[in-house]
C-alpha cells in the first residue's frame, strides 16, 4: 500500500513571484497597464502626446520584479 501527497501550494511550483514598481513615464508620454497591481506578467504600454514620436519600447514586461525590456522609452518632438 502507498499513499500519494497532492501538494496544493502554487509557490511550491512556481515560487514567489515578484511584483514590479511604477515603470517610470517619459515626459509628454500616457502609460497604461493590463493589471493596476503590476503584478508579475502584467504589460505597461507606452505612447506619446500629439506632436511627438515614442522612441523604445512602446511595450514593456514586468517578469519577476523587472520591467523587461530594460529602459524607459522617451518621447521626442516630430519635426514637421
Amino acid at each position: 500500500m502507498f499513499t500519494l501527497d497532492i501538494i496544493t501550494d502554487w509557490k511550491f511550483f512556481h515560487g514567489n513571484r515578484q511584483s514590479c514598481s511604477f515603470p517610470g513615464s517619459p515626459a509628454h508620454s500616457h502609460v497604461t497597464f493590463s493589471d493596476e497591481s503590476l503584478s508579475n506578467g502584467c504589460v505597461a504600454s507606452y505612447s506619446c502626446e500629439r506632436g511627438f514620436e515614442l522612441l523604445g519600447p512602446a511595450r514593456r514586461v514586468c517578469d519577476n520584479g523587472n520591467w523587461v525590456p530594460e529602459g524607459i522609452p522617451f518621447c521626442d518632438r516630430t519635426i514637421s
